[in-house]
């Protein structure tokens, strides 16, 4: 068995390769990859149709968004307990459905 790259490593301790990404375009498709200046740059995330502009621009921003909800779960988390009730199910959904697990 082969020792895992530092690429790989990064990828498996985190269960998806650390942001940010870019959305590039190209001629026919827009790529969606870690820019220069990552710690592990050039990693190809995916790749979809110029047509599919807006999919690409939420996928690029996935890592950013997961980050979001998981400080703002801890921010509602501390209001009062009708805040918490009303919003922390879908935020704890969202978050886990990112990580590929169940709430």
């Amino acid at each position: 068995m082969s020792n895992p790259t530092h690429k790989e490593s990064l990828q498996v301790q985190e269960g998806h390769t650390q942001g940010p990404w870019d959305a590039l375009e190209g001629r026919t498709l827009i790529h969606i990859e870690t820019p220069l200046g990552h710690p592990t740059p050039g990693i190809a995330i995916c790749s979809l149709p110029k047509k599919h502009k807006a999919n690409t621009r939420l996928i690029a921003a996935a890592p950013e968004l997961l980050e979001a909800l998981e400080d703002a779960l801890v921010v509602i988390s501390e209001c009062d307990p009708e805040t918490v009730r009303e919003h922390c199910p879908k935020i704890r959904a969202a978050i886990a459905k990112a990580k590929g697990g169940a709430e």
